[in-house]
């Protein structure tokens, strides 16, 4: 595959994770109305575990699915970010602005994965189980992490964004058609006095 298709796949691949990991894991949350939903066996088992109990322990697994799905997809991005680099070095002949673009998106990511994700999931797991009037201090800090999280996610979005329209319409694809255009030239002024008469 031609090095700015793959990159254009990769990048492909990242938008799409990021999108499907926010709408997953905003869907997981969703535990009232599962449990209202569930059908009659299922209120029943409710009712039986006690409501407010089983609501506390569905909640909490889906926060730990929501963590692990977010620590994996982070060790992922960084895994894109460096294939991406390495084939862009090929891809632009090393061109600077995408490969700073790309840097950063790798910076974005392990800042993501050593700062903010670690503190995220020791505090949502002292909340899970802690009752709505309590550790109110805390539930603050998880909501501002949580916070700066989406905001460097939609900053990598806009960075893609960039590194997309930049392959697809950049100056390489440009140049490319200058020299196609001055190959065309060459054969117009060609010199045909050898031409029999």
């Amino acid at each position: 595959m031609h090095p700015r298709r793959f990159s254009t796949f990769l990048i492909g691949i990242w938008v799409a994770g990021l999108v499907l990991l926010f709408w997953i894991s905003r869907h997981n949350l969703q535990v009232d109305q599962l449990m209202k939903g569930g059908g009659p066996k299922a209120q029943n088992e409710y009712q039986i575990a006690e409501w407010k109990r089983a609501h506390t322990l569905l909640l909490h697994q889906a926060s730990e699915l929501n963590r692990h799905y977010s620590y994996n997809w982070e060790l992922a991005q960084l895994a894109l970010g460096v294939v991406l680099a390495v084939n862009l070095l090929f891809a632009t002949n090393g061109n600077r602005l995408m490969m700073t673009l790309c840097v950063s998106l790798l910076a974005l990511t392990a800042i993501q994965h050593t700062t903010f994700t670690p503190q995220m999931i020791e505090l949502g797991r002292g909340i899970d189980f802690a009752l709505p009037d309590e550790m109110f201090d805390e539930r603050r800090t998880l909501r501002g992490f949580q916070s700066y999280y989406l905001w460097l996610d939609v900053v990598k979005l806009l960075v893609l964004a960039g590194l997309t329209v930049r392959l697809l319409f950049g100056h390489s694809a440009t140049s490319g058609r200058r020299r196609r255009r001055k190959h065309v030239e060459a054969v117009d002024d060609a010199d045909h006095t050898h031409v029999n008469r």
